[in-house]
Formats: C-alpha cells, sequence, structure tokens
C-alpha cells in the first residue's frame, strides 16, 4: 500500500506523480482525488475526536474539583457521561473514515518508475532481461538424462 503521504501536499505528497502512475497502468485517475477527499474527511473526524476527548477531559476536571470541594457534582456527571457518549461516537466515525479511505487506497498500486516499459498490452512490452530456462521435463525440453545407474539385483 502506498504511503498515505503521498496523497497530502502540506506533507510533501505529489498527487500528480501518483496520477501519472494511474495512467500508467491505465487505470483510474479519479482514485487518487477520492483518496485525497477521504484522507481530509478523516483528518477532519480526528480533529472532531480530539476536540470531543478535550471537552470530556475537562468536565472531568470540573467533576473532581467538584468532589474535592465537597459540593454536587451531579450535573457534571451527567454532562461528562455525554461527552464520553460524544468521544465514542467521535472515535466510531473516525474509525469509518479510516477504514472508507484505506480501502480505497489500497485499490492503488506502487508508482510505476521511469525507466518501466509501459503498453496496454503485456505482448508489446519490452523484455529487459530473461532469468532462467525451461525447467526440465516441461514440454518442449530435453529428457531429463538418468542420474543413478540400475541397481544391481
Amino acid at each position: 500500500m502506498l504511503d498515505i503521504n503521498l496523497f497530502r501536499p502540506d506533507r510533501g505528497g505529489d498527487l500528480e506523480a501518483v496520477r501519472t502512475s494511474q495512467r500508467k497502468r491505465y487505470a483510474d485517475v479519479e482514485v487518487v482525488d477520492r483518496v485525497a477527499e477521504l484522507d481530509a474527511a478523516w483528518r477532519q473526524a480526528c480533529y472532531e475526536r480530539e476536540q470531543a476527548a478535550k471537552a470530556f477531559n475537562a468536565a472531568n476536571k470540573e467533576v473532581a474539583a467538584l468532589r474535592k470541594s465537597g459540593k454536587d457534582a451531579a450535573e457534571a456527571q451527567a454532562r461528562a457521561q455525554q461527552l464520553r457518549a460524544a468521544v465514542t461516537e467521535a472515535e466510531a466515525r473516525e474509525a469509518g473514515a479510516a477504514r472508507a479511505r484505506d480501502s480505497v487506497l489500497a485499490t492503488i498500486g506502487n508508482l510505476v518508475g521511469e525507466g518501466v516499459p509501459v503498453h496496454s498490452d503485456e505482448a508489446h512490452n519490452a523484455v529487459v532481461s530473461e532469468v532462467g530456462g525451461p525447467l526440465r521435463g516441461a514440454p518442449g525440453s530435453p529428457p531429463e538424462p538418468r542420474a543413478l545407474a540400475p541397481h544391481p539385483a
């Protein structure tokens, strides 16, 4: 999977490089923009979760201060419980946004390098190198020589 920072221009990402790679693969270029949009939604969900957690922590401190001073903390506790529920909801939205982003991100292959031969049909791609040869016993290859002499009876 590609690094998500490739889709974040503010972190040095280059969306055009990813789009170019998609074009070389004859793949959908629009998914690059979709990942960037989903990542922005995830980042917003993270911010909202952090703000909800901040409010919850402040409410918890208020409850603790009220209890310490001997005052009634029932209202503050109820508010803290509501904020805890808001934090849980925000965490669920954040997780859902991350799953949505990652599922689309996983459909994008690695970046195609500059020197890679590209064609829509592999039959037209240039042969860069060949490694190995035909396996013994494969159709069209010479028969395998006998490695051992027959066992005397």
